[in-house]
């Protein structure tokens, strides 16, 4: 029913119904990948999107099913799906290859007319992706979904583990998966999942506004990608130099060895014009904000990654705390007086 390549003797693969992995989920935390359930943006009932997917290289775009004589079915997890009609699909998660079992999952669907397509998902530790294409990583494992191996109208779960020893090259690698069409016209999938022995994803749970005035939300906002955002307003700005919004949140890891961690914020302006966003992790060690990235802002959704470098755990605090900052700046004309900028998600992906 499934073929299964691999690149190392050490990958194991399962396919089939969600409870041979039910063990193996109930000792684990799953990372979340961005719009890995393709709710974002949401759609009316059997409409699509075809500019891309929110959070993923390549693919086509997200389409709200049952649609009559397309797809007869409701989505597997939410009301959306993904579908791609061009060659590869992926995604950099935010887990990093950890000791022991290292799953991935999807909901691989088949449509009801003759559209349908069989896809590869290929499981790879470091490099990068760009436009769903690869490049640098190393391949663990490969599993093969035909589309004509289950009924139309239908979805089955799809998976693959990776197990690393403790002298593993890939450890601390982060994990990239990557849909790769091999037969006919269109990819369908939902649900994408990454399951590893020790990761977990921290939303904010204090905010504090130096900076602006806060028109709608609050830190609740921010905890799941749900287009109801934390809007926050220009009101005082102390000079031309100075952000009109910045602000810090504050969270807490369970996990007590970090190996990785990475702030991601999901944000958009509300007003047009020119303006940048900075985001900035707290060192607990020295007690300041240090590593940084600034990149421009523009009224259409976007995900920015702060990923820390080097020893991670001096940006973890007593009892787990996390922080970061977060500073809008005006660079240009702005279509308002008192422009605002939208934030819909932010949270902390810690491994260890």
């Amino acid at each position: 029913m499934f073929r299964h390549f691999s690149s190392r003797n050490r990958s194991l693969l399962k396919v089939g119904a969600l409870s041979s992995l039910a063990c193996f989920m109930a000792g684990s935390a799953s990372a979340s990948l961005i719009n890995a359930s393709f709710e974002d943006p949401p759609l009316a009932l059997g409409t699509f999107s075809s500019s891309g997917i929110i959070g993923w290289g390549g693919g086509t775009g997200v389409w709200h099913i049952p649609s009559t004589s397309f797809f007869e079915t409701t989505a597997p997890d939410g009301l959306q799906i993904g579908y791609s009609n061009t060659t590869n699909l992926a995604q950099q998660s935010t887990n990093v290859v950890s000791l022991g079992a290292n799953t991935v999952t999807v909901q691989a669907g088949r449509r009801h007319d003759g559209f349908a397509g069989s896809f590869d998902m290929k499981v790879w530790a470091g490099g990068s992706q760009t436009n769903g294409v690869v490049t640098g990583g190393t391949l663990l494992t490969t599993v093969h979904f035909d589309h004509t191996s289950i009924p139309p109208d239908s979805f089955v779960l799809v998976s693959a583990t990776y197990t690393a020893d403790v002298n593993d090259p890939n450890l601390g690698q982060f994990i990239t998966v990557q849909f790769v069409k091999t037969s006919g016209s269109q990819i369908n999938i939902d649900d994408v999942k990454i399951f590893s022995a020790d990761s977990e994803t921290v939303p904010p749970s204090n905010l504090s506004l130096s900076f602006g005035k806060i028109s709608t939300g609050s830190v609740a906002s921010l905890e799941t990608a749900d287009n109801t955002p934390l809007v926050v307003c220009k009101f005082i700005v102390p000079n031309q130099t100075s952000p009109f919004v910045q602000f810090a949140v504050t969270g807490n890891t369970t996990l007590t060895s970090q190996k990785a961690l990475r702030f991601r914020i999901k944000s958009a302006m509300a007003t047009n014009g020119s303006f940048t966003q900075t985001l900035r992790l707290f060192n607990f060690v020295t007690n300041a904000y240090e590593e940084s990235r600034t990149d421009t802002i523009n009224t259409g959704y976007q995900y920015t990654d702060l990923v820390a470098t080097g020893d991670v755990s001096r940006y973890v605090g007593t009892a787990g705390a996390l922080q970061s900052q977060v500073q809008i700046r005006q660079v240009g004309p702005s279509a308002s007086t008192k422009p605002c900028v939208n934030f819909d998600y932010a949270a902390w992906d810690v491994t260890q």
